[in-house]
């Protein structure tokens, strides 16, 4: 018999900055590739928000030359659920996204769960940015990596 020891013993710093102002949603474009740079964003939202914010973002991303796609949701916690993930995560697939993408959860709570948890899991994970749009999701949701879908035993 044969005994090998994988050593998972890891030494990484899993610091993040948070950046606190008003208006940064309009400032993304410039933001995200200094903070954040990857070859695409997935930028995932709920329609409401979707129309708000993330048309224009999109739009922005690709005039400085960034590959971003738009994946909404329809608004809602009842939508926080593992069809939800599946739809977005072969939404992704579908659009070629690799591992060298990062996530964008544009939104409240239920986004920022649900593509925190996209993010988690896509190709064994992806780098996430979290852009709370509500007041519980900046000091909730959007801090701690907690994230997840909602099933039917609770």
């Amino acid at each position: 018999m044969v005994t090998i020891r994988v050593p998972l013993v890891e030494k990484r710093d899993a610091s993040y900055d948070i950046l606190i102002g008003a208006g940064l949603v309009h400032q993304l474009d410039k933001i995200l590739p200094q903070y954040c740079p990857a070859a695409a964003y997935a930028l995932i939202t709920d329609a409401h928000v979707g129309k708000l914010y993330g048309e224009d973002l999109v739009t922005r991303l690709s005039a400085i030359g960034c590959r971003a796609e738009l994946l909404t949701f329809p608004t809602g916690e009842s939508n926080k659920t593992r069809d939800t993930w599946a739809s977005l995560s072969d939404r992704m697939l579908a659009a070629h996204l690799g591992r060298d993408c990062a996530v964008i959860a544009l939104g409240g709570g239920v986004v920022n769960d649900l593509a925190g948890f996209v993010a988690a899991t896509y190709l064994r994970g992806v780098p996430l940015v979290q852009v709370p749009t509500s007041l519980l999701a900046m000091i909730d949701s959007s801090i701690g990596g907690k994230t997840g879908v909602d099933v039917p035993a609770g």
